[in-house]
């Protein structure tokens, strides 16, 4: 994973400190969280929340800001935005198109039964881990990005 990398890279291209990165892309939290010191240092277990923060500030791919180093080419690639709600509906639209049981993607996923219930179930209270949802996006063939935009009609 480049998450660490990538968040440097774009704290560095704005010129920004760790705490100027943080009251930019995160202003709704307080100034003492040290987000970016965090998310550069690995010490999230589920940074899914402030990765989408990120990607959806510089209008980047999810899955690259994530998975492969970015440059400035990147960036303004990715218009739509990103939200973690999305994904409920998505889910079920994807699981009903290909006829998947909550079985078939609990068993391929290694996810439990009870945690597919509820992403079936748009328990929006339910965070969802970033190792799960690469797990659903694999067995879906589908992108970060497909699972966590705006639903639509698309095929996956």
């Amino acid at each position: 994973m480049y998450i660490s990398e990538n968040i440097k890279f774009l704290r560095e291209l704005t010129q920004s400190s760790q705490r100027t990165f943080d009251r930019m892309i995160f202003p709704f939290y307080s100034i003492d969280t040290q987000i970016t010191y965090k998310l550069e240092n690995g010490r999230y277990s589920n940074p899914l929340p402030f990765l989408i923060n990120i990607a959806n500030f510089f209008h980047i791919s999810l899955d690259k800001l994530i998975y492969r180093p970015i440059t400035e080419k990147d960036l303004n690639k990715v218009p739509q935005e990103r939200n973690m709600n999305y994904f409920y509906p998505n889910f079920i639209m994807v699981k009903k198109d290909n006829k998947f049981t909550l079985k078939d993607i609990a068993e391929y996923t290694n996810i439990s039964i009870n945690t597919i219930t509820n992403y079936s179930r748009k328990c929006i209270n339910y965070t969802i881990r970033l190792e799960n949802l690469n797990s659903i996006s694999t067995f879906l063939d589908c992108s970060f990005d497909e699972l966590l935009s705006p639903p639509s009609k698309k095929q996956y």
